[in-house]
């Protein structure tokens, strides 16, 4: 398998975020998940225009919402590292957000 590809008998959650993370419904599927030992591969956060009635930055939403989704995976995994989304690449992200912000 490719790297960061799901195991056999794992679980790939897609859940819907806020620019600061999972909402707690959403924190909770994922707490639970971890409690009944559920073997965590990857979260594909669901990023949405937002619309809180003003302009916003969808990228800087997106980058938020991946940085609070991290904090709240060390929180569940504080000594092993978890799933692979823990494997979070600031370089590469702010070599991302660079390119986007250039189009």
């Amino acid at each position: 398998m490719g790297r960061g590809a799901p195991q056999a008998n794992s679980v790939l959650l897609h859940l819907p975020t806020f620019p600061t993370g999972l909402p707690a419904a959403e924190y909770g599927v994922l707490q639970n998940a971890v409690a009944d030992g559920a073997k965590i591969s990857t979260v594909n956060l669901l990023t949405f225009d937002y619309y809180f009635g003003t302009q916003q930055d969808m990228v800087a939403d997106t980058e938020g919402a991946a940085d609070g989704l991290f904090s709240q995976l060390q929180s569940l995994y504080p000594n092993d590292g978890g799933p692979a989304a823990l494997a979070h690449d600031r370089d590469h992200r702010d070599a991302r957000h660079r390119r986007l912000r250039s189009r």
